[in-house]
């Protein structure tokens, strides 16, 4: 779902209340629950592996991560992201 949205970069750029880099890595994300537009707020700590790679998404963007982030905290957690919930967290 991610990978789609590079064809908007409108829409991406809308859910992000935070649109600049933060030095203190609080990034504020709207997603909607239940059709319902909500702000989640996250910090930029990443899952990484053992070798010290982020275990989501790519280390070339941050907006992935973070947006990948924000619907796992909607989720509850990163285990329970299944990309067919994606089209209504973002509006779609």
């Amino acid at each position: 779902m991610i990978g789609s949205m590079v064809e908007y970069p409108e829409l991406i750029w809308s859910m992000f209340d935070t649109k600049t880099y933060n030095e203190q890595g609080v990034y504020s994300i709207r997603l909607h629950d239940m059709g319902v537009p909500i702000s989640i707020v996250i910090d930029d700590f990443l899952p990484i592996d053992t070798s010290g790679g982020v275990t989501v998404g790519s280390e070339k963007q941050m907006w992935p991560l973070l947006l990948k982030k924000a619907f796992s905290k909607l989720m509850g957690n990163y285990k329970t992201c299944e990309s067919r919930y994606w089209n209504g967290a973002v509006g779609f």
